[in-house]
């Protein structure tokens, strides 16, 4: 999901982003496998955000073993 406020960029502006991982879950039909939820913000030189995208990305669980 991306969510773009009505914030503008300009050439010269200077971004920082902040990340977060806001959950964790283990698959229920895969062992090896699990789901990581990702909050990413982009915020301009005023602390206002620009840009906000939220993912879920399928990872191997530590120490699973992958054929």
């Amino acid at each position: 999901r991306v969510v773009l406020p009505d914030g503008e960029l300009a050439a010269g502006d200077v971004l920082t982003l902040e990340g977060e991982i806001v959950e964790i879950k283990p698959s229920r039909s895969q062992p090896a496998q699990g789901v990581v939820t990702l909050r990413n913000v982009v915020n301009n030189q005023a602390g206002e955000p620009v840009y906000l995208l939220t993912v879920n990305v399928l990872v191997f669980r530590r120490g699973a073993v992958t054929l």
